[in-house]
């Protein structure tokens, strides 16, 4: 008796599903909190990173689904806070390295 109330204690399938889910949002601090902006980054860093977990674990199928578009949504996230200079080139330079360019002979 003593295993079979043991055995009833453990978590259910659905609870440990919803385990999972709460994990990436954990990972995001709330925005009110002042040190949030300069955190956000990194803990989205690490929100992708246990959505692309979940994405691998086969038992967590049912929610694939769902973590594919919090992935989509994180990572246009992530893109909207880069500057948007960093994807730009100035006019003085060139996307070849000089001594990669072509040469006549």
């Amino acid at each position: 008796m003593d295993t079979l109330r043991k055995l009833l204690a453990l978590p259910g399938y659905r609870e440990i599903v919803r385990g999972y889910k709460e994990i990436p949002h954990r990972l995001s601090p709330p925005a009110a909190e002042p040190q949030a902006a300069q955190e956000d980054s990194l803990t989205k860093n690490w929100k992708i990173l246990s959505l692309f977990k979940i994405m691998e674990i086969q038992g967590l199928q049912d929610i694939h689904e769902e973590t594919l578009r919090e992935i989509n949504h994180t990572l246009v996230e992530l893109i909207r806070q880069e500057p948007p200079e960093r994807g730009k080139l100035s006019p003085n330079r060139s996307p070849v390295h000089p001594d990669h360019r072509s040469r006549s002979f």
